[in-house]
């Protein structure tokens, strides 16, 4: 968003006085309430169909900003992203942990620093 911004998305879509702080919270909503039913689902659809499929729908969210014409379809967008990102990390977390046992994990989740 911040590059977007600069790159005139601001003068495009109007986001004058709080608009731009707005779509930027509105993702950060959804992110932080459906982190954990996130986790309830994860189990019950499955790890391959759970995380395929908010993929994919993460890649059409991005996909449906680039024809955004007014700053509120952003701030759907967003609040949309945020709920699809919810579950990418646990999602991913879970993965990792059903191949390695608990002191390999972190291990497979921080870059090392070489």
């Amino acid at each position: 968003m911040g590059n977007t911004l600069i790159a005139g998305m601001g003068v495009e879509l109007n986001f004058i006085d709080d608009r731009y702080s707005i779509a930027l919270l509105l993702f950060f909503v959804p992110y932080f309430l459906f982190e954990l039913p996130s986790n309830i689902l994860l189990r019950k659809v499955g790890t391959a169909n759970w995380l395929g499929s908010i993929t994919v729908a993460w890649g059409l969210v991005m996909i449906g900003m680039g024809f955004a014409k007014h700053w509120w379809e952003i701030a759907i967008l967003r609040t949309a992203l945020g709920f699809f990102e919810a579950g990418f990390f646990p999602g991913c977390v879970y993965l990792i942990s059903c191949w390695y046992v608990r002191y390999e994990v972190q291990k497979r989740q921080v870059p090392s620093q070489n």
